[in-house]
C-alpha cells in the first residue's frame, strides 16, 4: 500500500518513456491535496514531492519521449511541466 498524499489522488501515471536508464519502476501520482509524489514500486514511501501548486492537481502525466519530464494541470487551468533531473519547475 502506497500511503502519502493528504487528500484524494487524482491521477496516476506509470513511466513508460524507452532510455538509457530504466525507469518503469517509476510513478507519478497527482491529488486534492495540491501536491505531485513520484514513487517507486521498489519502496511504499514517495521518492520526492512537488508541492508548488496552489489549488487541486487534477491529472499528471509523463512525457512520451523525455524519461525526465514530466506535465501535471492544476484547478487554474495551469499547466505545470518539471524535469526531475533538475529540481524546478
Amino acid at each position: 500500500m502506497f500511503e502519502g498524499h493528504q487528500g484524494p489522488v487524482t491521477g496516476v501515471h506509470c513511466h513508460t518513456a524507452a532510455g538509457p536508464v530504466d525507469f518503469s519502476h517509476l510513478f507519478i501520482t497527482s491529488s486534492f491535496d495540491w501536491t505531485v509524489k513520484l514513487w517507486s514500486t521498489k519502496s511504499n514511501k514517495s521518492l520526492y514531492s512537488f508541492e508548488d501548486s496552489s489549488d487541486y492537481v487534477f491529472d499528471v502525466m509523463w512525457s512520451p519521449i523525455h524519461p525526465a519530464l514530466f506535465a501535471c494541470v492544476d484547478g487554474m487551468g495551469r499547466l505545470d511541466l518539471w524535469n526531475v533531473n533538475e529540481d524546478s519547475e
